[in-house]
């Protein structure tokens, strides 16, 4: 957990301080010392200088498992957490490395774990076509700040149906519940609620094309 949460900081760190050219992100060395110091701040300077690179990943999870990182490390009695906090933490740092350098962490990792990963990988994507979605259907920033309402206003547009938008709030339940939950709430997760996320993604990939064709200006 703490080695996990430590690369966690370092790759943040890392791609924060590069250069422009490289991230296309102008970060002050000042403004850098400031609040490189701070996890929390961190978290924010992230979102605030490119928060595109967070489409599948919730700040507020990564700061809840920081957090339990900290009372570990200064609260300790001896006792540790569950294995299945620290993979599920392993696993979206894995999605977090990809958003921000866009290449796969090729680590070992037992199946049930490497199932969690492909999961949440997987949701990541569904998030990426959700958002190109909102540049298609032009939703206002305020709605897609609001996941679910956004999703109905898909639905009344005609990119989503109605059982596609029942499978998405399901698997975001569950994708809640399993970065969240113990050990029982990860077996929630199965090849088959993968297999069944990657079919929506494929619909709403198709759904999204279609919409831009529709859109798409006439040739003269």
């Amino acid at each position: 957990m703490l080695n996990i949460d430590n690369a966690v900081e370092q790759v943040i760190k890392t791609y924060l301080g590069l250069p422009k050219r490289i991230t296309g992100v102008s970060v002050s060395k000042k403004r850098y010392d400031e609040f490189s110091q701070n996890f929390s701040e961190l978290l924010g300077a992230l979102e605030q200088y490119d928060g595109g690179k967070l489409v599948g990943i919730n700040l507020g999870e990564i700061e809840w498992y920081h957090r339990l990182r900290n009372q570990l490390y200064h609260e300790g009695n001896g006792l540790t957490v569950e294995r299945s906090k620290v993979e599920t933490y392993a696993a979206l740092a894995k999605v977090l490395f990809r958003n921000l350098f866009s290449e796969e962490v090729g680590v070992g990792e037992p199946p049930e774990s490497e199932l969690l990963g492909e999961f949440l990988m997987a949701w990541a994507e569904l998030e990426q076509l959700v958002y190109a979605a909102a540049e298609v259907d032009q939703v206002s920033l305020i709605i897609r700040f609001h996941f679910s309402n956004y999703l109905r206003q898909l639905v009344d547009s005609g990119i989503l149906d109605e059982p596609a938008l029942k499978a998405i709030l399901e698997l975001r339940a569950t994708r809640k519940d399993v970065v969240h939950g113990g050990p029982g709430k990860r077996r929630k997760v199965a090849v088959g609620m993968v297999v069944r996320l990657r079919e929506v993604i494929d619909t709403l990939d198709s759904a999204v094309a279609r919409a831009k064709a529709r859109n798409r200006p006439a040739a003269c």
